[in-house]
C-alpha cells in the first residue's frame, strides 16, 4: 500500500484496499490459495466485503467464479463433478 496513492484516493478505497490486503494475507497464513485469480481468494473477498483487483486476469477469473457459481446454484451439483 502506497502512501502517496493512498492520499489521492477515499477513505472508503483505502479500507478497501486494506480489507482486500488482509484476505491475502488471511489465506497466505492459513496455507491456501492466495492470488487475485484463485476460486477460494474471490470466495473470501465476496464474503467479507473486500474489493475484487481491477487487474484483467482478477477480473476475468471473477467473471468465471461467477458462472461457476451460478451454474452450482442452477444445478444443486458441484461445478467440478458435471464432467
Amino acid at each position: 500500500m502506497s502512501v502517496v496513492v493512498n492520499a489521492s484516493r477515499s477513505e472508503e478505497a483505502v479500507l478497501g484496499s486494506l480489507l482486500h490486503e488482509l484476505v491475502h494475507w488471511r489465506l497466505c497464513t492459513l496455507g491456501l490459495p492466495y492470488d487475485d485469480v484463485a476460486y477460494v481468494f474471490i470466495s473470501e473477498c465476496l464474503r467479507v466485503g473486500a474489493p475484487i483487483s481491477h487487474a484483467r486476469s482478477a477480473r476475468e477469473a471473477y467473471q468465471r467464479f461467477k458462472q461457476r457459481r451460478a451454474f452450482e446454484e442452477r444445478t444443486g451439483r458441484k461445478f467440478d463433478e458435471a464432467v
